[in-house]
């Protein structure tokens, strides 16, 4: 664990000093690298970042207004600092209720001290303790990774990877497989009596992603009843158990095939012909035939060591007609639809999980929440779609319990996009890539139908049709585009993608890659 400001306010030495915190308590959790003194105003230039810094005053003293002081606090959180002492005796009897205000804005504590001590005195003590601290890290790294590769180098299966990490550790551990099957789980045999690798009363979980040549091979969770392993060291445990993994979990060309569908297209936006062309041929080589409706999901989970037994048996359930990839991040998966799931487009996007007793139950513990994109056809729009969702897992998960349509991520997706022609192209491929072929009639009654807010008959005199016309373009569209009238929320794109083609070929745009699909 990092040494903090907290652990500078208990220090014995630093205690003598009688200190006050005077604000920012709210980030007295910021690490500290080095405690350092010096008067200057524009102190920053010799600072890197990560220092406690500790001051008489005597520069303040000649900034003494509420501006100089609110500017010397913000260049203090513009470098990194962790914390600010002031020295209450000559310069200053209290902290300036302006430094105070700025601490608590910019998260740095601002710390009075109303006793005297000599600032190297108090440096050395700091100093010390952090230099003790990182050495006795270095130590405890050393000892777990010197007890985990003696362990690791007996293994014969995943089993024993797995009794030795919880061993090695004192934790808790499982190994999934790509597709979130558990492979192995293991405790610690110091761990309380009755624990299992499935209880709930840990401190921390860790989750590590074991790859071999760019794909994930396992994911492996950690829990821990102690103080969890700090970053360093278990960078290091995910380097040695990719050193020994492979061994017993093998990577075969479906794994491979089905992660490469699953990662959506490179760059994240619009998959290109290419890509597009050797994801199709993917698809049908995994058995995703043409004429099979899939429907991309995306699956997270709050504690996957936790809320596993609970998610276990939905697995089991969509697995037999789904390819499902699991990591760090989530479970991704494209899950083929059967007769009894659909009936047209009259059915809502989220259909493999509308009526499962064990999502129902899930959702009630409030451990997961699951985003379902439409349908999709072809290796072209289920790159699209999956895109679509990475974006939408790298957002905050804020209703877990909850099952979200795609389509609630794509103006965010939009805004986030660096230009407008890639903003444009990569929301109607979201919404619906059919509309880059749409005939005119069908845009012009999509724009129709947004510029009179959803008004039938407003529609159709703007249109100068009748309503049964009307009805018959409708109907076609919603065929065409696979996106039924009842989905409020995905027409409503529809018709804004329309109107985004339409503005853009006004403007003599329409041969540009704003509105070109590659």
């Amino acid at each position: 664990m990092p040494f903090t400001v907290l652990d500078v306010l208990r220090d014995p030495v630093f205690r003598e000093c009688d200190p006050i915190v005077a604000g920012g308590d709210d980030a007295l959790n910021n690490p500290v690298r080095w405690a350092y003194t010096h008067e200057r105003f524009d102190v920053v230039q010799f600072l890197l970042g990560g220092e406690f810094l500790i001051i008489e005053g005597s520069a303040l003293a000649e900034h003494n207004d509420d501006a100089s002081l609110r500017t010397y606090v913000d260049s203090l959180a513009q470098t990194g600092v962790s914390g600010l002492a002031i020295e209450l005796v000559d310069f200053f009897t209290s902290v300036p209720a302006s430094l105070s205000d700025e601490g608590d804005k910019r998260g740095i504590p601002i710390i009075g001290l109303r006793k005297r001590q000599p600032f190297v005195k108090l440096c050395q003590a700091i100093n010390t303790r952090i230099t003790q601290q990182q050495l006795l890290a270095h130590m405890a790294v050393d000892n777990v990774m010197t007890r985990l590769n003696a362990k690791l180098s007996h293994a014969r299966s995943t089993q024993d990877v797995a009794a030795a990490l919880a061993d090695a550790t004192g934790g808790k551990v499982l190994i999934f497989d790509s597709s979130g099957s558990i492979t192995a789980s293991a405790a610690s045999s110091n761990a309380p009596s009755g624990s299992t690798a499935f209880s709930t009363n840990t401190h921390a979980t860790a989750v590590l992603d074991i790859t071999q040549d760019g794909f994930t091979i396992a994911t492996v969770t950690l829990s821990q009843s102690i103080t969890p392993l700090s970053a360093e060291t278990l960078n290091q445990v995910t380097a040695s158990l990719s050193r020994v993994l492979p061994a017993f979990m093998t990577l075969t060309i479906r794994i491979k095939m089905t992660q490469r569908l699953l990662s959506g297209n490179i760059d994240g936006t619009v998959a290109s012909a290419q890509e597009a062309a050797d994801a199709s041929s993917m698809m049908q080589a995994l058995g995703l035939a043409k004429d099979v409706r899939c429907i991309p999901f995306a699956l997270a989970i709050k504690n996957l060591s936790n809320d596993y037994l609970q998610l276990s048996p939905l697995l089991d359930e969509l697995r037999p007609r789904c390819l499902m990839h699991c990591d760090s991040k989530g479970i991704v998966g494209v899950c083929m639809l059967t007769a009894s799931d659909t009936n047209g487009p009259e059915e809502s996007p989220c259909l493999p999980f509308r009526d499962n007793s064990h999502l129902q139950a899930l959702l009630g513990t409030q451990s997961i929440r699951i985003i379902a994109g439409h349908a999709i056809h072809d290796g072209e729009s289920l790159l699209n779609a999956i895109a679509a969702l990475r974006f939408a897992m790298r957002q905050a998960w804020p209703d877990w319990g909850s099952v979200a349509s795609l389509d609630s991520y794509a103006y965010r997706r939009f805004v986030h996009q660096a230009d407008t022609s890639t903003a444009i192209t990569t929301f109607i491929c979201q919404s619906s890539p059919w509309l880059f072929t749409a005939t005119g009639d069908a845009l012009d009654t999509l724009c129709a139908m947004h510029d009179c807010c959803g008004n039938k008959s407003a529609a159709c005199a703007l249109l100068g049709i009748s309503r049964q016309t009307l009805y018959s373009r409708l109907e076609r569209i919603s065929l065409a585009a696979d996106i039924p009238q009842s989905d409020l929320r995905a027409w409503s794109l529809l018709e804004m993608g329309a109107e985004l083609i339409r503005a853009l070929r006004a403007t003599g745009n329409q041969s540009s890659g704003a509105v070109a699909r590659h």
